[in-house]
Parts: structure tokens; C-alpha cells; sequence
């Protein structure tokens, strides 16, 4: 606890492990073991971030049968919820998220708070358990009620404190950085080439270059 510099992917449920890999395995949320305290915010893992005007449409197949809905736990961020004042996301358009929970800054902490991400103002809180049990999207978006709170995502947390200096940036997700989150591969003249869909990349690329003081860097990755 002495300070350093961190990029913390946290998550209540990395879905995208379940995705690839041959077992299907038991979601278990990220153990902080309280160093969300100490860094000046909360990760709550028992409930996940509902957001219906930023929820993508997504095939919730039945019986053999398409049908499609709204899922309202992967959404996507754009404009309205990306800090356009930061150079970290300043520059960047989309970002693809899933099963995300809020982060919320601890009063009177002696750091500075900067949000990164949010969601949108028609969203809610859900019990994490519908990630857990793998509930359908219609189900999900049946039990949806907004209330009204924009919940910050991402931030970039800095330490005031001399005798603990530390500075963090934290996103409360890891499945975006699997590549179907943020690019598509398409064939042109048989040659495959990987097509950038999202910034999810360029969000993490730009996150390590501000921790390593490399803003120039950053600046050339514009969308």
C-alpha cells in the first residue's frame, strides 16, 4: 500500500471466460480484499447495471426459433457517457460493455474522483444474480425499472495524500477487452482482416500510456 500506478479490471462476472473456454465455468466475482477502500471506492458485486437507452439487440433464440430483444446488461457506451474533458476517453466513440457494476467514490476520501464511463439515466440496478443464472434478456428486461441515476463505469482515481501516493484507473469490466467486444473479422478478396468495431482497445491502450505518462501517444490514437 505504499502507492504505485494501476490499471484494475474488475468484474462481478467475467462472461467472456464462460465464452471460450471448453468447461463451463461458475462465475465468481473479483476480490478487492478491501483494497477498493483503500483506493477510495466501492465494488459491490451483488448487483449489475441495467442500462435500457444504451442496450444493444441481441438473438434470444427460442426453440430453434430467432427472437430478439433488448439486453440491457451488454450495452454500449457512446458519447453522452464518455468524458470528453479527459484525455484518456477523450477521443473515443463506443465502448462495448457487459454484467458491470457501479463504482462510487468514498466520502471524504483523500483522493480525487475523475469518472471515465457512465451509463445512461434510464438504468437501474439489478441483482447480480441474473448474470449468475444466466437469465434471458426478455426476462431481465420484463424486470427492468429505471431510477433515474447516471453510475459511473470507469474512473481515474488520485491519491492526495503525499505519505500514500497512488494513482488508479479503475473499469469495472474485463470482458471488454476480448476481441468479439471491440472487432469483427471479414474476408475481402480471401485475405482475413480484423476490423475495429469499438474503442475498447484504445480505452485500455490509452488508460496504460496516462498512467506512463505518455499523453503524445494517446493523441495519435485518435478514432
Amino acid at each position: 500500500n505504499n502507492g504505485g500506478k494501476i490499471l484494475l479490471l474488475a468484474d462481478i462476472a467475467a462472461e467472456a471466460q464462460r465464452l471460450y473456454s471448453p468447461v463451463n465455468q461458475r462465475f465468481t466475482p473479483s476480490d478487492l480484499k478491501g483494497l477498493d477502500k483503500f483506493w477510495g471506492f466501492t465494488f459491490n458485486p451483488q448487483v449489475v447495471i441495467a442500462d435500457l437507452d444504451n442496450s444493444i439487440t441481441v438473438n434470444t433464440r427460442k426453440k430453434g426459433v430467432a427472437s430478439f430483444a433488448q439486453d440491457v446488461i451488454q450495452f454500449l457506451i457512446t458519447d453522452r457517457g464518455i468524458n470528453k474533458n479527459e484525455p484518456i476517453t477523450e477521443n473515443l466513440r463506443s465502448i462495448l460493455v457487459t454484467s458491470v457494476t457501479p463504482i462510487k467514490p468514498i466520502k471524504n476520501h483523500n483522493s480525487e474522483f475523475i469518472p471515465l464511463l457512465k451509463s445512461s439515466s434510464n438504468s437501474a440496478l439489478m441483482p447480480s444474480l441474473a448474470v449468475y443464472e444466466n437469465m434471458n434478456p426478455s426476462d431481465i428486461l420484463a424486470q427492468f425499472e429505471a431510477d433515474g441515476i447516471v453510475k459511473t463505469i470507469a474512473a481515474r482515481i488520485i491519491s492526495k495524500n503525499k505519505k500514500s501516493p497512488f494513482e488508479i484507473i479503475v473499469i469495472n469490466d474485463s470482458d471488454l477487452i476480448y476481441d468479439d467486444f471491440w472487432m469483427q473479422n471479414k474476408i475481402i478478396d480471401e485475405l482475413q482482416y480484423s476490423v475495429s468495431l469499438n474503442d475498447n482497445i484504445n480505452l485500455i491502450l490509452n488508460a496504460l500510456d496516462a498512467l506512463s505518462q505518455k499523453n503524445d501517444l494517446i493523441s495519435l490514437r485518435k478514432s
